[in-house]
């Protein structure tokens, strides 16, 4: 039988096949998703996750992408987050290559091959897949559960209805409470997600055969028909918001848990996860959370057994064994949770006023206390195993390999301070658009060497005119202040140019490319902090620094507050003009409704342009479309700005497109929060993310690499030599800290308010932005801009050369 052949494949590319496929590969196996849609199916409402399903995300590597989005909800001490299942999902995906997950793929049928361990998996498009080992990730109507001969699952006699509600201009309910309401044989509530956005629920005594679920605006109206008069208004008015594209109705099914035990979870070489193995009513919230428990412990069974001495081997014998593993771990619990799950419903659904009265005196009493221990599951992690296994010791770790962390190598280097910089891409990331440097940051980049490579390719800009659409009128002002002291100015550069710049300036080992941290710990035994890449490798190091952007790991580790959407958003890109543009080298800014945008050239034949607006209530989900982001601005956005700002728009690059929100950490946290600890610290957007309205993001990134290098190698550096004293480098990193807080406190601030108040459509605002903000303010900002951070230690190359004698002569 012709046919392609995958070692591992998992049917379904849900919650359970994607976090399977995540915990596979962590474990140095290679499964293929099949799925039958023709993309990832992110319909649908939310889902809660409890802290049994955080520890098998942070084991995944995937937690630190949510837990900054969706505050933990009051629940007596647990910590329960919902969250968008969509957003689920795709963080999910995120973890996995495009050739991961093949969509469009169906499957029909499978077949064991005769004389062989082989599955044959047969599509309906007519491809055939051969397997060693098959994993059935495909849900309540699982194929691969009926081939495995598992009992269908059965109907509870009631169905839920599902669905967000939007509140343009806010709900005003407590965000991290839960709201509950018991009816006559139903159990309703509803969790805030957000500011503007209500996840709610109802369960309700049901036949199988309704035919609802194809019609949301008609399951929203039936609900809104069964309620309006008995539910509390506030509920009412949640249900009246409902989101149809969210909206959903499903009976909800559930396998008998005996059947765990007494069907076939595992056959040979097949398997079963998440709902196609245990599919349970929502009562505990645990469907998913269970799913994402199969996922580490399924891998951690399969890698264990299949790996020997850091090779794959791949038999029938270990594959059954392995499976079997995983399906002994998986009864006890799961079936556990199923009957918890239906009793827990059953109990506060039913009418009759025995039950009621159990329920309230005690279920909710005794029982409902004990969620708790239920919740509260550690699944385990997955195996250090595989033949990338490695351990690294190093004296500084960077993670991140954007601005601030190759220039903090750099700097690191010049005061003779070895260090590793992780990057998790497989090569720099020199996506986007361009970036406005200021005197600040070439004054940095001059003592880092790397200032002449780029000031003869981008002359200094000394103009800028401001227009505003509404009145027509056009300001004329002047950076010419900024060129005159050292003749370094305001350029504009290419942001590809820039790392590539310092990039340069790094011998290649310095770059460890494909290195995505997974966790970070300390050791008990020294002052080392450990990080786990996800593929295996351990990392430690004497000093850890993160660099990692707006989303920082190192950031959450140390305690400091996520960083706060400000509202608005900013689309970037350059413009390319085959024959020339034309315009003089001049900042164009036109100031609209809410909106902020200007234009520059970079060269000839290319202009930078850039558009801030406030975020439209709807979801804007068109990021990581660039066509669709550019029809966007184009057709919604700056339909009355002059002609010559639409028409290089028009002209876009859509490679250099990008769409992103503008995050900002409140400046207060600077001052109240752990910006280091012990040998821990942040910089670049890792520290101080904020809005780019005065151009400072990137500028500032480069003023913390020299300042941190300063004060680490002056504190490390005695008698001519490097010493990794605990308390010298505690002492130094909070030296950094110290004089960091109020230059990027005041940045932050000064970044928010020019934006405010320049995209503020209120005619007061504007009054005071044109007569008070640009004649005076404005003026001020450009002095504190100009600001110089200092030089590195003079001593600084001796000492390099002393401690880098080897790669001096390589490089």
């Amino acid at each position: 039988m012709e046919g392609e052949y995958q070692e591992i494949v998992i049917v379904g590319g849900g919650i359970a096949g994607l976090a399977t496929s995540i915990a596979l590969r962590r474990t140095g196996l290679q499964p293929l998703v099949l799925e039958g849609s023709a993309q990832l199916r992110v319909t649908g409402a939310a889902i809660s996750l409890a802290p049994n399903a955080w520890r098998a995300l942070e084991t995944l590597g995937v937690a630190h992408k949510l837990t900054p989005l969706y505050a933990p909800l009051n629940t007596d001490g647990l910590s329960l987050r919902s969250v968008h299942r969509k957003a689920l999902l795709e963080a999910l995906a995120e973890e996995l290559p495009p050739t991961a997950i093949r969509f469009g793929s169906k499957l029909s049928s499978i077949k064991k091959l005769p004389d062989s361990s082989l599955l044959a998996l047969h599509l309906e498009d007519g491809r055939v897949i051969k397997t060693k080992v098959l994993i059935g990730c495909d849900g309540v109507r699982s194929v691969v559960a009926q081939w495995l001969g598992l009992l269908q699952p059965v109907h509870s006699g009631r169905s839920a209805v599902r669905a967000i509600a939007v509140f343009p201009n806010g709900h005003g309910f407590i965000k991290n409470e839960v709201y509950q309401v018991l009816g006559e044989g139903t159990r309703s509530g509803f969790i805030p997600l957000n500011d503007e956005e209500v996840y709610w629920f109802m369960t309700y005594k049901s036949h199988l055969d309704q035919d609802l679920w194809k019609h949301p605006e008609l399951i929203r109206d039936t609900v809104l028909q069964r309620i309006e008069k008995v539910f509390p208004p506030k509920f009412v008015e949640v249900v009246g918001k409902s989101d149809l594209e969210t909206t959903s109705l499903a009976p909800l099914m559930f396998r008998y848990p005996w059947d765990l035990f007494f069907g076939h979870v595992s056959k040979g070489n097949v398997t079963v996860a998440g709902d196609a193995m245990h599919p349970m009513t929502p009562d505990l919230g645990q469907g998913g959370c269970s799913a994402l428990e199969d996922a580490v412990v399924l891998a951690r069974n399969l890698g264990e057994t299949l790996q020997k001495d850091g090779r794959t081997e791949f038999d029938e014998k270990s594959a059954e064994e392995a499976l079997n593993k995983y399906a002994k771990e998986r009864r006890m619990r799961t079936a556990g949770l199923i009957t918890g799950s239906l009793l827990s419903g059953w109990l506060q659904g039913e009418t009759g006023w025995l039950v009621k009265m159990i329920r309230n005196t005690i279920f909710y009493r005794y029982l409902f206390s004990k969620l708790p221990q239920v919740v509260d599951y550690d699944c385990g992690k997955l195996p250090v195993i595989g033949s990338h296994t490695m351990e690294i010791e190093e004296e500084v770790v960077i993670v991140g390999a954007g601005i601030a962390g190759l220039a903090t190598a750099i700097a690191l280097r010049k005061v003779g301070l070895s260090c590793l910089v992780l990057e998790r891409s497989t090569e720099l990331r020199t996506a986007g658009a361009a970036l406005a440097l200021f005197p600040n940051a070439w004054r940095v980049l001059r003592e880092l060497g790397v200032a002449d490579k780029l000031t003869p390719h981008y002359p200094a800009v000394e103009k800028v005119s401001v227009t505003s659409v509404s009145s027509g009128q056009t300001r004329r002002l002047s950076l010419a202040r900024m060129n005159s002291s050292d003749g370094l100015g305001v350029r504009l550069v290419h942001r590809k140019a820039l790392l590539k710049a310092l990039a340069e300036e790094l011998p290649p080992a310095v770059i460890r490319f494909s290195s995505k941290p997974t966790s970070i710990e300390t050791s008990p035994d020294s002052s080392l902090a450990i990080l786990l890449l996800e593929d295996g490798t351990i990392v430690k190091a004497k000093v850890l620094i993160g660099c990692d952007g707006v989303r920082s790991m190192v950031a959450q580790w140390l305690g400091l507050l996520q960083p706060v959407h400000s509202g608005r958003s900013a689309v970037r890109s350059i413009g390319v003009f085959p024959d020339g543009h034309g315009f003089e080298r001049e900042l164009q800014q036109v100031l609209g409704q809410g909106m902020r945008a200007g234009f520059l050239p970079l060269s000839d034949k290319e202009i930078f342009w850039f558009l801030t607006f406030k975020t439209p209530k709807e979801d804007l989900d068109i990021g990581k479309y660039p066509e669709l982001v550019q029809e966007y601005v184009l057709q919604k956005l700056v339909k009355d700005f002059p002609e010559k700002y639409k028409e290089v728009v028009r002209k876009s690059d859509l490679a250099s497109t990008t769409l992103a929100p503008l995050m900002f950490r409140w400046p207060w946290n600077m001052f109240s929060g752990q910006v280091s600890k012990g040998n821990v610290t942040v910089a670049g957007d890792a520290m101080h993310p904020m809005t780019p309205d005065i151009a400072q993001g990137g500028c500032s990134a480069l003023e913390d690499a020299v300042v941190l290098a300063r004060n680490l190698g002056e504190a490390l550096q005695k008698d001519g030599k490097i010493e990794f004293d605990k308390n010298a480098i505690e002492e130094g990193l909070k030296k950094y800290v110290k004089e960091r807080r109020l230059r990027t406190a005041g940045l932050i601030t000064g970044a928010f308010f020019s934006g405010w108040i320049q995209g503020n459509p209120v005619w007061l605002v504007r009054m005071i932005r044109d007569n008070i903000f640009y004649p005076y303010l404005f003026p001020k900002i450009l002095n504190a801009i100009d600001y110089d951070c200092g030089k590195l230690p003079t001593a600084a190359s001796s000492f390099y050369i002393e401690n880098h004698k080897e790669q001096v002569k390589v490089n």
